[in-house]
């Protein structure tokens, strides 16, 4: 090893080292009494956390608190979410809790960004739907419009009722929680012409969320969302129609990890409890349009 790279090597027993470690801990225990509250005594005090270009209203919720423990948790993510917005005229957000991945979508960091043109976010808790529309309202973009509904999406139009679990609540159809209205997809996506990304994350309820958008997906280029499977069982046994339902409509799966996009493998047991997909109607667009590596089965994304 040169003098060079003996500089580089950092030394976990600094001061320096021992004192972010220290913050983190700090941090993440704060924020798992934080979310455990009754109330939200966040929000009042208008804190705010910078992510990327943008601001966000520091705030009673799980995503929030993960960005202010470590602003970079979610860095790939808030990233991949800028590229695939601009795939098509509009970004569809099922499940946008307090707006992270909204303003992902509503990027501002480059004059000559490419931006979707329309924005649509279902967000069915009215306390997280509010600090949403806050966060956009702090991050205004006057070129994109923005269809804001407080409503759960599902595989028919009609009612639910979502569970009373803060921020991670589940809409179910029987009694228990809160009701809620409920819309599907392709309802209000009938005259959207083209949308580069859908992204569902409504708590294990996806395939009913897809369900109700068959027409929807075929307007897509790109869809993300999240799979909870039975862990020890090959991922086809145990989430296997939610995965044939996006496949047949033309998509290639990849789960996402860290910096790479691995081809989904349906006869892979599973050993965690949730896991994210990303689906693409054509790899090799995004790969020459957004600089993506690939080596075979694996996609890199730069950092």
């Amino acid at each position: 090893m040169n003098e060079c790279s003996e500089r580089r090597v950092a030394n976990p027993s600094s001061p320096r080292n021992l004192d972010s470690a220290t913050t983190r801990l700090v941090k993440r225990i704060a924020a798992a009494l934080l979310v455990r509250l009754p109330i939200d005594i966040l929000a009042p005090l208008n804190l705010k956390l910078r992510l990327g270009p943008h601001l966000v209203l520091l705030c009673k919720s799980t995503i929030t608190l993960e960005l202010w423990r470590d602003s970079l948790r979610r860095e790939t993510e808030y990233m991949t979410i800028q590229q695939l917005a601009s795939l098509g005229e509009t970004y569809v957000d099922v499940g946008a809790n307090v707006g992270f991945t909204v303003l992902a979508a509503l990027r501002r960091d480059c004059e000559s960004a490419i931006f979707p043109s329309n924005v649509i976010a279902f967000e069915p808790n009215l306390r997280l739907f509010r600090i949403m529309r806050k966060n956009i309202e702090m991050n205004a973009a006057s070129k994109v419009n923005l269809d804001l509904r407080p409503v759960a999406v599902g595989h028919s139009i009609g009612s639910g009722y979502l569970e009373d679990k803060d921020d991670q609540g589940k809409v179910k159809p029987t009694l228990g929680g809160i009701k809620v209205s409920v819309t599907t997809l392709d309802n209000v996506c009938q005259s959207v012409v083209s949308i580069g990304l859908l992204k569902v994350d409504v708590e294990g309820s996806e395939f009913e969320v897809l369900s109700g958008a068959k027409e929807t997906m075929k307007k897509c280029s790109a869809i993300q969302f999240e799979v909870t499977p039975e862990r020890g069982r090959p991922i086809d046994e145990s989430v296997g129609p939610l995965l044939e339902l996006v496949r047949s409509s033309g998509f290639s799966l990849y789960t996402l990890q860290a910096q790479t996009l691995h081809a989904l493998d349906p006869k892979k047991n599973v050993d965690k409890h949730h896991f994210n997909v990303l689906a693409l109607r054509s790899a090799k667009h995004c790969i020459a349009q957004f600089g993506w590596r690939c080596d075979g089965e694996v996609m890199q994304l730069p950092r």
